[in-house]
């Protein structure tokens, strides 16, 4: 009898259990194409959308999906054909609208971010779940400081950059130094704000270059946000500068393309002396894995071609994986002439460049803002030793802020007559 009693009362327990959890419901084929375009499989949702009748093909939500998914896979054409018959769509309420206008600026922005897109040389990549790739990323960079998802910490320990947010919400970075018996000033950081950040954005993995003034870091837009206004996925990556005379961050430039992609895109990190870079990012994998690319940053330059898509999503069959002695430590010509700059895999010479149709001059110009650059960047060194030793007055401080600005001037030069270098010699008009 109690065994019949007991089985009754845990037959009656299981009819609760089960009734408190209700059967889920099936999603259906448009909300797994939302799911699909949410995790990038692009061609997923192309296949949901050529599957539809034609009358369904023209409901304003299937087209809005259909197009931000071309976009995003940088089949602009298709997403432009698209788009013309999304804006003649009679749509019902200003939601609707605002949200066709979204789509559009979506489009204008990759556009913008496509014509800038860069090749390079790729040197290694992994795909792994994020924990590996985090560590990997650490053993290999540890010279370089440690990047965390809120801070910076600088290579010798003794600073750190914390992303903090002020009473209203808007990130900013807080500075701090170590005291001599290893504690934290906490009482007394560095508050530097960021110029022209977007409303509703947030900051992570903040990674602060050798100048101690170029900083790279990711934005993120508010949530709830299906399509971005100012990135192309929920993180992108931005760098800045560091105007120590007004305690500011300038206004932040959305890196270029391969750099950034509609999936999350974590943090940059680069090594200008040993010519090495590194990205974390989340496109082209699944769950909770991560990819991390290893790069020569000396090789970008501008791409002209018709496989531009296969550049942006930097997967293109060309961009394997290579040692990289083969960039790094390669040998340099017979009389041992040093590399104007590389393009791709490729070492371009002074001598290589002899009657192509790149001017000497051009040449010259190129090598004597370079002496220039390699000057300001000695005299900038032994400032900073200066700068690091205590004791710092206010005019050396003006003298490390003014060479390093005339620095980022050659730098830009050094860029500029590069590219005009390789455009001619690939026989550009």
């Amino acid at each position: 009898m109690k065994r019949n009693l007991l089985i009754l009362v845990l037959l009656v327990w299981s009819v609760g259990l089960v009734a408190e959890e209700p059967p889920t419901m099936p999603l259906s084929p448009y909300e797994l194409a939302v799911v699909a375009y949410r995790e990038g499989r692009y061609a997923d949702v192309e296949h949901w959308y050529h599957s539809l009748s034609r009358r369904d093909k023209h409901r304003a939500e299937y087209l809005r999906l259909a197009t931000l998914s071309a976009i995003n896979d940088y089949r602009l054409e298709t997403a432009r054909e698209r788009l013309e018959q999304y804006e003649g769509l009679r749509l019902r309420g200003e939601e609707e609208r605002a949200q066709r206008d979204e789509v559009v600026a979506h489009l204008e922005l990759v556009e913008r971010l496509l014509s800038n897109s860069r090749v390079m040389a790729t040197l290694d990549t992994l795909v792994a779940p994020s924990t590996e790739v985090w560590k990997r990323l650490q053993r290999e960079t540890s010279y370089l400081g440690e990047v965390q998802e809120n801070a910076y910490l600088s290579p010798d320990g003794k600073s750190r950059w914390q992303v903090r947010c002020d009473a209203d919400s808007v990130p900013l970075f807080y500075i701090y130094h170590q005291l001599g018996d290893g504690r934290w000033d906490e009482a007394n950081p560095e508050v530097v704000r960021v110029n022209g950040l977007p409303e509703g954005c947030q900051m992570s993995y903040p990674f602060v270059g050798s100048d101690g003034t170029t900083i790279y870091f990711a934005l993120e837009e508010g949530e709830g946000q299906a399509v971005p206004r100012h990135t192309l996925g929920g993180k992108d990556l931005y760098v800045s500068r560091y105007d120590r005379a007004q305690g500011v961050l300038l206004v932040p430039a959305q890196m270029m393309l391969p750099f950034n992609s509609p999936m999350d895109d974590f943090c940059y990190l680069v090594d200008e002396e040993q010519d090495l870079g590194w990205v974390v990012s989340a496109r082209e994998v699944w769950g909770d894995s991560l990819r991390l690319w290893c790069f020569a940053p000396s090789t970008l330059a501008p791409y002209e071609g018709e496989r531009l898509r296969e550049v942006a999503r930097w997967l293109a069959p060309e961009l394997k994986p290579r040692m990289r002695g083969n960039i790094v430590a390669r040998p340099a010509l017979r009389n041992r002439e040093q590399p104007l700059f590389w393009v791709g895999d490729e070492a371009i010479y002074r001598q290589s460049l002899q009657g192509s149709r790149v001017p000497e001059g051009l040449v010259a110009e190129y090598q004597k803002v370079q002496e220039l650059w390699k000057e300001c960047e000695a005299s900038l060194e032994a400032l900073r030793l200066k700068l690091g030793g205590g004791g710092a007055t206010a005019q050396l401080k003006d003298e490390v802020l003014s060479l390093e600005k005339e620095s980022e001037g050659y730098r830009t030069r050094l860029f500029t007559l590069r590219n005009e270098i390789i455009r001619l010699w690939r026989g550009g008009e």
